[in-house]
């Protein structure tokens, strides 16, 4: 394992304010885990009442939570944060979504300008952040990273903020989980009466941009020989919005328009048993290892973490040529390049690789090689201690 080597005066702040528990959550709880077992001194800034928050209690990180109704400019929230940061010494906060930018560069503004205020995002950089109010805010922000060259691209363009302070940082994956078990395989495929089947599975979040219910309705184009042969799997819930007053999700609106979307291409056609709805599931690498072929048909996707997950469970991959989805397939070595919002594309592409599976499988080697090699944690815990001691 990586030892931890930097300057032992180096406390590190987590700061998260979200609700949700996806990928992105999913991915800083792993992080976190993963810098205190290599030595890191970390607390965490997060929401009361949430899966990430519960998670992370589980594991032991000393948690401070939000005070209630905060917004990015909340006087209580600045003093929560200051009575932090002298407790516990803080030298570096770490911020990793857009709202928590705010929040962190405000109290850097008003109460210690000395602190490092480092930012990670997960998503691409589109909008155009040069007026003046971003430049205040960025002026707070001593370092961005990102998983993905073409994000990089995206945060030189439309964040002000100095090149040299834009960091690629891969994700990091604990390489030794992804095993496959074949008793459990069997069991979840015997759950869905998929023993004799070709799975295709998505495993994302139900969103407009996720392309799920173009998956869905990709299922209707396939020939009839074909769809005898498959069932497709949408592993993953609604868009959380918010938690209401007693803790309940409340979900967007446009997720649950998906959601019922997908719901009436399954009553209308009678596929129950073709097209299967599977809710979130926290052990998703056994998920991984029951499918045969893992689809990504993000609008957009920065750079995917279920995509890098497939890959180390050797499936064959497709993926929109879109966003950071070809930084992880090549120009097709590692997986099937498709356009996005089309559901031919992916009909034909699921055709393509039930035609030539050898050619499938050579490529999921190859992904699986690629993975291994740039996406182990110690590859990417040094560029993280490389990313703090450069601010």
């Amino acid at each position: 394992m990586f030892l931890f080597t930097y300057f032992q005066a180096m406390n590190l702040l987590h700061f998260i304010c979200s609700d949700a528990f996806g990928g992105m959550e999913l991915y800083i709880k792993e992080l976190i885990a993963q810098q205190v077992k290599a030595g890191y001194t970390i607390v965490v800034l997060t929401k009361r009442n949430t899966r990430l928050a519960k998670e992370l209690h589980e594991l032991n990180i000393p948690i401070y939570f939000i005070p209630n109704k905060a917004s990015k400019f909340s006087l209580p929230l600045l003093f929560t944060i200051n009575n932090i940061v002298k407790k516990e010494n803080i030298t570096h906060i770490h911020t990793h979504n857009n709202i928590d930018i705010w929040m962190a560069s405000w109290y850097k503004f008003v109460f210690n300008k000395k602190i490092v205020h480092l930012n990670s995002t997960y998503m691409m950089m589109q909008k155009n952040k040069h007026q003046w109010h971003y430049k205040f805010l960025y002026h707070f922000v001593d370092g961005m990273s990102s998983t993905s060259a073409m994000t990089n691209k995206s945060i030189e363009k439309n964040i002000p903020i100095q090149q040299h302070k834009i960091s690629l940082i891969p994700y990091g994956r604990s390489i030794q989980q992804f095993v496959a078990h074949e008793p459990l395989r069997n069991k979840i495929r015997n759950q869905y009466q998929a023993q004799d089947k070709m799975v295709i599975a998505m495993l994302s979040r139900l969103d407009q941009e996720k392309g799920n219910l173009e998956f869905a309705q990709a299922f209707l184009k396939l020939p009839k020989s074909i769809q005898e042969q498959v069932q497709f799997w949408i592993i993953g819930e609604p868009t959380m919005a918010y938690l209401d007053a007693n803790g309940q999700a409340v979900y967007e609106a446009q997720s649950q328009v998906i959601e019922n979307a997908i719901t009436n291409i399954v009553q209308l056609n009678h596929l129950e048993n073709k097209i299967i709805r599977i809710p979130f599931q926290k052990e998703y690498i056994a998920y991984l290892d029951a499918i045969d072929v893992f689809i990504l048909p993000s609008y957009n996707e920065m750079y995917s973490l279920s995509l890098l997950d497939a890959m180390l469970m050797k499936k064959p991959i497709i993926g929109t040529n879109t966003g950071g989805t070809p930084e992880q397939l090549g120009e097709g070595e590692r997986g099937t390049l498709i356009v996005a919002r089309n559901v031919d594309a992916i009909a034909q592409a699921v055709e393509a690789i039930i035609a030539n599976k050898k050619d499938a499988i050579e490529k999921a080697n190859q992904a699986y090689a690629w993975a291994i090699q740039t996406h182990a944690w110690d590859t990417t815990l040094r560029k993280y201690e490389a990313f703090y001691q450069a601010n």
